[in-house]
């Protein structure tokens, strides 16, 4: 097997261009265990954790970017704006600390799992995704929504010889903030039974706009927009949260009409949006 570890962009693009069955290394926390288990079996590997624009944290003007090779605990430890604490919660939430040293943003996303924690809050700020590849001598990027670029359970919209280089999105404005809920069997090293997250703003006691997104719930993370719509211009009070909780639990039993999880799923995500929900107005009114 061929293995690459570059610190050049371009020679990491050239590589993924011309090299059959070529898989993507940077923390390899899912990667390796899928090769130990057969399930893949890459003819070369490239190491990518080493290239500098995979690591930025970058941001203009209400633009912030984040590369593909940060690893949680890098994310964690970063200067974000407070309005982002439920991104650093979904990361911190991530495994052990060992796996927080070495997992990245970029392999949770590739990696496509209905479960990803990093997923739904990314979602949630409408994050786009820039990927570059290789062609005729030069690089080029291509810009695409994270929701648009999940396919299904580890499916994903990314082409093989395709780079996830980083990821982007707006900052939430004043008087909005991102939240994440999680349920797991346990409190710490879970993967998560279910995940939520949501993007909020508030103005005069009522929501300006809502985006939320949960995990768990089907093949892939998604976005909610019947309860989107449902929040967006609607009053901070328990009885939005029990009428938009309705709504979430209504797609919930859409999504996982019978299977066994489906009760235990149901109710699971209507009291991670309302506990999600009151946090934020807890948030706005203090």
């Amino acid at each position: 097997m061929k293995l690459l570890r570059t610190e050049s962009l371009d020679e990491g693009l050239i590589f993924l261009a011309q090299e059959p069955n070529v898989h993507v290394l940077a923390g390899g926390t899912d990667l390796i265990i899928q090769m130990r288990k057969g399930t893949i079996r890459p003819e070369a590997l490239l190491d990518a954790s080493a290239i500098p624009e995979l690591k930025i944290i970058r941001r203009q003007g209400r633009e912030l970017s984040l590369g593909a090779a940060l690893t949680y605990r890098e994310l964690v430890g970063a200067d974000l704006p407070a309005s982002l604490h439920g991104l650093k919660d979904a990361a911190h939430g991530v495994g052990s600390p060992q796996i927080r040293n070495t997992a990245t943003l970029g392999g949770n996303i590739c990696n496509a799992s209905p479960a990803g924690d990093i997923i739904p809050p990314l979602l949630a700020l409408d994050a786009q995704l820039h990927l570059m590849r290789w062609v005729q001598g030069a690089p080029t990027t291509r810009r695409v929504a994270l929701s648009s670029f999940l396919k299904g359970k580890g499916q994903t919209d990314r082409a093989p010889e395709e780079l996830l280089t980083h990821v982007s999105f707006e900052v939430p404005a004043d008087r909005s903030v991102l939240v994440f809920q999680k349920l797991g069997l346990r409190e710490a090293l879970a993967i998560s039974r279910i995940c939520l997250a949501v993007a909020a703003g508030e103005k005069e006691g009522r929501f300006t706009f809502a985006r939320i997104a949960t995990g768990s719930l089907g093949e892939t993370a998604l976005r909610e927009p019947s309860a989107e719509q449902y929040l967006t211009g609607a009053p901070l009070s328990e009885d939005t949260y029990a009428a938009c909780g309705a709504l979430i639990a209504e797609a919930a039993e859409n999504r996982l009409h019978g299977r066994s999880t489906l009760p235990f799923k149901r109710e699971a995500i209507q009291g991670l949006l309302t506990h999600a929900l009151r946090a934020i107005e807890k948030e706005m009114t203090s």
